[in-house]
């Protein structure tokens, strides 16, 4: 329970964060990545920072808890449980269902993704809490889609997302 609500709460923060970056882009407009990753720049774990191959391990052992941020049109937060998948060390892939994180990505095609990993029998905090903030972009290229369909033997309808930065929980 204490996992999960922490969770949450760092989710909740990650979408606070987006919100402030889109509210900044305008509610119609395209969220500046700068923006979204400059929302929180007081508290960076570097040391329990996860990246690369690691992170990409990680997320396809489904070792950590996920929670993807997006806004809605009105610019308002919107968070979601999700479990993707890795492609490769700059691409994430999604199956989402027919709701509004998916309306989102299509209408504003950024999102903030948390990864989260908690390991509370580990003596120091930097060890007992790891994982990334990763900014996403939607893929819209038909190209690129087809091409990661077959590399990654995707089943049809998947979306797939750019990771344009990797940066420490925050």
């Amino acid at each position: 329970m204490k996992k999960n609500l922490k969770v949450f709460v760092l989710a909740g923060i990650l979408s606070v964060g987006l919100m402030a970056g889109c509210s900044q882009a305008g509610a119609n407009e395209s969220a500046n990545i700068d923006s979204i990753s400059s929302a929180s720049v007081a508290q960076f774990y570097e040391s329990s920072s996860i990246k690369g191959e690691e992170l990409m391990n990680a997320i396809n052992e489904r070792s950590g808890a996920v929670a993807i941020a997006t806004t809605n049109e009105d610019g308002t937060p919107n968070i979601a449980a999700i479990v993707p998948s890795a492609v490769d060390e700059n691409t994430l892939m999604f199956q989402f269902a027919d709701n509004q994180t998916k309306v989102n990505l299509e209408e504003r095609d950024l999102a903030v993704l948390s990864y989260y990993i908690y390991m509370p029998e580990a003596e120091e905090k930097a060890d007992r809490n790891s994982g990334a903030r990763l900014i996403l972009k939607l893929i819209t290229d038909e190209a690129k889609i087809s091409e990661l369909s077959t590399k990654a033997e995707a089943p049809e309808g998947v979306t797939f997302m750019e990771i344009v930065k990797v940066l420490p929980l925050g």
